[in-house]
């Protein structure tokens, strides 16, 4: 009986069977590769994979591209964010 894997965890734990596993997980062009040590927890393994994966930026890149957003909104946002940086370093150099 072949059991789909649930989680990172699993496929971790499945990958570590082999005296030593590589992990990968690609966007675009980046690419997080994660070997997994000799005699490295589960655990430990599957902590520094997220690390790695929240460093790359996926994560973020996911979330920004989970719905989409229309130019205008892109470029609103973009305004108003330089707004706020314009102000902060108004604020800041007055003082």
């Amino acid at each position: 009986m072949d059991i789909a894997p649930r989680d990172s965890l699993h496929c971790v734990a499945r990958l570590r069977l082999l005296p030593v596993s590589v992990l990968t997980l690609t966007k675009g062009s980046d690419v997080v590769k994660l070997t997994v040590r000799d005699r490295e927890s589960i655990q430990e393994a599957v902590r520094r994979f997220r690390k790695l994966v929240e460093r790359s930026g996926i994560k973020k890149e996911m979330r920004r591209r989970e719905y989409y957003e229309k130019p205008s909104e892109v470029k609103r946002r973009a305004r108003l964010r330089a707004e706020r940086r314009n102000r902060r370093s108004r604020l800041l150099g007055e003082i």
